[in-house]
This record gives C-alpha cells, sequence and structure tokens, in this order.
C-alpha cells in the first residue's frame, strides 16, 4: 500500500507535534479525527454525534486542511493536476495542492511508492 509522509517541514507549518516521522497522514488525519470527537463530545453534551461529526470535519479543514486534503487525495491519486513549475531546479514533480486557500507542495517517489507532502500552509505556494 502506498505510504503518505508529511516532512519536518510541513509538521512544523501545520503545527503537529513531531511525533513519529513515518506515521502515515491517513493515520494522522485519523488520530486528530479522534481526540477533536472525544474533545468536542465532552464539551458539548448536549450536542447529537451529528452536529459534533460537523464541528470536527469543520475544525479539521479550517486547522489541518492540507494534511487532510493530503490523505484524501492522494490516496487515490499520487500526481496532482496542477504541476508547480515556479520552483527552482524543479527536477522532480512536485505539484501544488489546494486545500481552500491553504496550499501544500506533494512529491511522489515512485521508487519507494511514497507521496510526500514537502511543505504546507497558508495561501499561495509560492510563499511556502
Amino acid at each position: 500500500m502506498r505510504r503518505l509522509l508529511l516532512t519536518a517541514r510541513a509538521r512544523a507549518n501545520l503545527e503537529l507535534p513531531d511525533g513519529d516521522a513515518g506515521t502515515d497522514a491517513r493515520d494522522i488525519v485519523d488520530h486528530l479525527r479522534q481526540s477533536l470527537t472525544v474533545s468536542l463530545s465532552q464539551r458539548h453534551p448536549d450536542w447529537d454525534s451529528e452536529q459534533v461529526s460537523a464541528e470536527v470535519d469543520r475544525k479539521l479543514s479550517h486547522h489541518y486542511g492540507p494534511v487532510v486534503t493530503f490523505a484524501r487525495e492522494r490516496s487515490q491519486q499520487p500526481e496532482g493536476r496542477e504541476w508547480a513549475k515556479h520552483l527552482a531546479n524543479n527536477y522532480k514533480k512536485v505539484y501544488n495542492l489546494h486545500a481552500g486557500e491553504d496550499r501544500g507542495a506533494p512529491w511522489w517517489d515512485r521508487d519507494r511508492d511514497v507521496v510526500w507532502l514537502l511543505t504546507a500552509g497558508r495561501g499561495r505556494t509560492r510563499d511556502l
């Protein structure tokens, strides 16, 4: 199975804990989702599961949009649709990743079947 990994820079930009560098992005999203679900359920015991789920999705998209989009999209298709042409000396195909106003830069290491989220952050990719 293809692995989806984040570089230390992407983790720092998204303010994720260092943790295990080998943790797959899908596992990171699952962990964040579980933590938010528990926290919101405790904070709002009067909310039903749909309200909690909607707020969890909103918070994940707002705070961790690039990793959520990366995990969802690159697990289906390792390459993106839009090549990041503005990168200097781009000898590898780095693609743009759009998550609302947030951006990221994934790259697929075909030899190892690993898709890396090289960097991520708010706004345009060239500002990362």
